[in-house]
C-alpha cells in the first residue's frame, strides 16, 4: 500500500504478509506498531531498560521495579506540566528531552520538618519565567491533591519552593 501526504506530497510505502487486510487496516495496524516501538524506544533511551546492572533475577526485577515507578512518576510530570510537555507537533516530549531541562539544570533541597508534618523541596538554581510558571502551576496541583498528606509516607505533606524566575539576560538554559 502507499499513503501519500497531502500538504506536502511524499509518499510512504506499507506492506504486510496479511493478504486479507484492507489498505485502512494496514494503517492501523502500523499505527498500534509504532506506539509500542516508540514505547521501547523511550524505555531504552530515558530509562536505560536495556542497562539491566546483572542477570541476578531479583537484580532484574528490582531493575524492571525502578524502571517502571521512574516511568510513572515522569508520566505524572507529564499531566501536571501540560502543554509544556508537548512538542510542537503535538507528541509529548520524552523524559531523555526533558532530563536536562527538568532536573540537571538545578538541584534542590529537600529536608523533613517535624512540626510542619512534611517534607519541605526548596529550588536551589532559578529557572526561566516560563518554566518557574509551569512548575508553580504544576506544584499548586500537587499541593491541591495532596493537602491531606500522603498516605504512602505516613500522612506527610509535600511542599515546594521555587526562586524567582531568571531575567532574560542572565539565561543560558534551554527554556
Amino acid at each position: 500500500m502507499i499513503k501519500k501526504n497531502i500538504n506536502n506530497g511524499t509518499l510512504r510505502c506499507f506492506g504486510t504478509s496479511k493478504n486479507k487486510l484492507t489498505s485502512k487496516e494496514i494503517l492501523e495496524d502500523y499505527a498500534h506498531r509504532w506506539i509500542i516501538e516508540n514505547g521501547i524506544k523511550d524505555l531504552i533511551k530515558s530509562y536505560f531498560m536495556d542497562n539491566c546492572p546483572g542477570t541476578n533475577p531479583h537484580h532484574v526485577n528490582i531493575h524492571f521495579f525502578m524502571v517502571s515507578v521512574c516511568r510513572q512518576l515522569y508520566r505524572l510530570i507529564q499531566r501536571g506540566l501540560e502543554n509544556f510537555m508537548k512538542n510542537s507537533n503535538g507528541s509529548v516530549k520524552t523524559l531523555d528531552t526533558l532530563r536536562d531541562v527538568l532536573f540537571r539544570q538545578g538541584s534542590a533541597r529537600i529536608s523533613l520538618s517535624l512540626k510542619g508534618n512534611s517534607i519541605e523541596i526548596n529550588h536551589l538554581n532559578n529557572y526561566s519565567p516560563k518554566l518557574t510558571k509551569e512548575l508553580n502551576n504544576l506544584y499548586r496541583k500537587i499541593h491541591k491533591r495532596t493537602s491531606s498528606g500522603l498516605s504512602i509516607l505516613g500522612g506527610l505533606k509535600l511542599n515546594f519552593q521555587l526562586k524567582p524566575p531568571i531575567s532574560e539576560e542572565q539565561k543560558n538554559g534551554f527554556f
